[in-house]
């Protein structure tokens, strides 16, 4: 007995200083990237190759309905990690199904419905599964209960979600035309030519959805509006000469010295109240030319709190060279207050003969 005894402390004793099982990886020489750990595991159990494809990217940190969180792509899947949640369900599967559709233009729920006597009906989208899916669909799904023999409704919900359509005939990437139906996370292909269970094959919803992204050019990046003292620069011309923020009412000339008689110019104002300018104040100016006065406007500051008014200086008789052109220059807020100020501008017209 005390050689029975002493084999199983030997044997105790091993398994302790064993080293622990090294985590799976998976490579493969048509791609780049391997699949490592958990997700190694999961692609392992869920199906491998015939139902999840080759990766497609690394495991990396990503944004998915606003959280981030570690995900990868597969020809047919994207794994999303979530080791809050205990296993299997810190692994989830993308809605590739949903949002293939949705990139295509497409809502499933104005689909029109399935008949609800139909077999394999359900009522959680009004759809039923096909005859020539249903095989496939009931047969395979991800291990939930440790039985690798049969799969259980719930384990085929898992891997591929409920139908969200009914089947019908459509062109598929490759632009061949198949008997079609859609799930949450697939598409489902017959191929009658092929011999079963090859007559049903899954679309490369992964590889369509990094395809889409990789033509979709990314979101321009804003530039950012300059500011001075947290007061934003003017846009377009009126960026010429435009003095320091102060408070209050201001402007100015965009051509200060105009250099060809009927040249056009410039007049620019705006209001800083409490340091925050003014969007939406009516602005008029009257430019008081040697022979005549007229008014100008108005125009409604925008959201740099800058309007612009533009207008010919005319002839000689009008702006004379060497003498100041004075203008007046009224803006009005929303609530009927006036705010005055001048500006001016002086030509530099070459002498004449």
């Amino acid at each position: 007995m005390w050689r029975i005894g002493l084999i199983a402390a030997l044997l105790i004793a091993l398994l302790l200083i064993a080293p622990a099982q090294a985590a799976p990886q998976f490579c493969f020489p048509q791609v780049h990237d391997c699949i490592n750990g958990r997700f190694a595991t999961y692609w392992r159990d869920g199906g491998e190759l015939a139902i999840f494809g080759l990766p497609l990217t690394p495991a990396a940190k990503g944004v998915q309905d606003g959280e981030y969180h570690t995900q990868q792509v597969f020809e047919r899947a994207r794994f999303e990690y979530h080791p809050e949640q205990q296993r299997p369900y810190d692994v989830l599967l993308g809605r590739l199904g949903v949002d293939s559709l949705a990139a295509q233009g497409r809502d499933w729920q104005t689909f029109p419905k399935g008949d609800p006597s139909a077999p394999h009906y359900f009522a959680e989208t009004g759809h039923a599964i096909a005859p020539q899916f249903w095989a496939f669909w009931s047969t395979h799904g991800l291990e939930l209960d440790g039985n690798k023999r049969t799969k259980t409704p719930a384990e085929s919900l898992a891997l591929f979600g409920y139908p969200v359509s009914e089947a019908q005939m459509e062109q598929n990437a490759d632009g061949g035309t198949y008997l079609t139906q859609w799930f949450e996370r697939a598409r489902f292909e017959y191929h009658p030519d092929q011999r079963a269970p090859y007559d049903v094959l899954l679309g490369r919803l992964g590889a369509e959805a990094l395809a889409r992204q990789a033509a979709s050019p990314p979101p321009a990046t804003p530039t950012p509006t300059p500011t001075i003292g947290g007061i934003p620069q003017p846009k377009g011309d009126c960026i010429a000469n435009v003095p320091e923020p102060a408070e209050g009412p201001q402007a100015w000339m965009t051509v200060p010295a105009p250099a060809t008689v009927g040249q056009f110019n410039s007049i620019c104002a705006r209001l800083i109240l409490n340091g925050k300018v003014v969007e939406g104040a009516q602005v008029r100016a009257t430019v008081n030319f040697f022979e005549n006065s007229q008014t100008f406007g108005p125009v409604k500051t925008g959201a740099d709190g800058v309007a612009e008014i533009g207008f010919n200086i005319g002839d000689e008789r009008q702006s004379r060279r060497h003498q100041t052109v004075l203008v007046n220059v009224t803006i009005t807020t929303a609530d009927g207050h006036n705010y005055r100020t001048q500006t001016s501008y002086q030509p530099d017209y070459p002498k004449g003969p």
